[in-house]
């Protein structure tokens, strides 16, 4: 049985323009700059689908 936990990570992506989205090896890269202008960088590893 699958288990889904919503997670609060600090951050939003309203407003958020223009997004890079990287893909390598099976990792997944995205940074952005929050409605505060404050620069996200996240990495997943070994993710199954991306939808922005």
């Amino acid at each position: 049985m699958e288990t889904v936990k919503m997670l609060d990570l600090g951050f939003s992506t309203a407003d958020t323009e223009y997004p890079e989205i990287h893909q390598e090896d099976g990792d997944l890269r995205a940074e952005f700059k929050d409605w505060q202008e404050k620069t996200v960088k996240l990495y997943f590893v070994d993710h199954v689908a991306c939808k922005w």
